[in-house]
């Protein structure tokens, strides 16, 4: 059973701006895309908003190459996304296997569950909205260029979605206090200095849902260094970020900060009504 609260922010309607050209596709593929009404892409067309969720769901925890689209997750948050790929026209499957991890020489088995969409038509839109080509890591990510120009709502449903597949659970230390929300984010091991623009772009993002946040650096390994976005603790804060943005394609954490989100409420209801009868 799962708690759910409305999270977001208001509807505003977006103006209208050519995001992709029928003319950054060959002929088959366009005539794909125009099949399913995902080209000409503007930010008008109706199935952008799923767009945004797939794309920030495969920045945290997917990838693409060849003619394959593939999201890593839970059974019952892959069959969400599905949903989504099936209205834009595509189909895709769910499996599961057994493998085997060495983790710092750590053994152990665990089972993946995967969703795998086979359409290269898929494939090619995703690079043109900015999905990298190659290992994530040791290419840039950047968030796309048109993000800035789309109202906050639909701004919000690819961070959640990002969030949803990157983000650290609400979790309290104490039963009482909650641990900062955090995401980690690899990159290929350059200056320590210089954080990737991807993380400053988000940062840029969550300021403007009133979200204020750190980069550090969590750990370093040979070629590679992990970073850390780490959400401020304060419970205002807390509540913008899962109140305005919340969490995409991952009923578990959305339930849980849906949980949050009540308790906090509560807390500083709790606290005002105190700091009034000490008055």
């Amino acid at each position: 059973m799962h708690f759910i609260l409305l999270v977001g922010v208001d509807y505003e309607e977006p103006e209208e701006i050519e995001l992709i050209s029928r003319d950054s596709f060959g002929e088959s593929i366009r005539e794909e895309l125009e099949e399913r009404d995902l080209l000409p892409l503007s930010s008008k067309n109706e199935n952008l908003p799923e767009l945004l969720k797939i794309f920030g769901y495969l920045l945290g925890d997917g990838t693409v190459y060849d003619k394959n689209v593939v999201f890593y997750g839970k059974k019952e948050d892959l069959k969400e996304i599905r949903k989504d790929i099936s209205s834009l026209g595509y189909g895709g499957s769910i499996y599961e296997r057994e493998r085997k991890h060495n983790i710092d020489g750590n053994k152990f088995s665990a089972t993946e569950t995967s969703l795998k969409v086979s359409a290269r038509s898929l494939v090619e839109l995703l690079r043109e909205l900015g999905y990298p080509k190659g290992d994530k890591t040791g290419t840039e990510v950047r968030v796309p260029s048109f993000m800035g120009d789309l109202p906050k709502w639909m701004v919000r449903l690819f961070l959640a979605s990002f969030f949803g597949a990157e983000m650290s659970k609400p979790k309290t230390s104490n039963g009482y206090n909650f641990y900062m929300p955090e995401v980690k984010f690899s990159s290929k091991k350059e200056d320590l200095n210089k954080v990737p623009k991807f993380l400053r772009e988000v940062q840029g993002i969550l300021e403007e849902f009133g979200v204020d946040s750190t980069v550090s650096v969590a750990s370093e390994k040979r070629d590679k260094v992990v970073y850390r976005l780490l959400i401020g603790g304060q419970a205002d804060n807390l509540l913008n970020l899962w109140e305005k943005i919340g969490y995409e394609y991952n009923m578990e954490r959305n339930s849980l900060s849906a949980a949050a989100i009540v308790y906090l409420k509560l807390k500083k209801s709790v606290l005002s009504k105190r700091t009034r009868n000490q008055e």
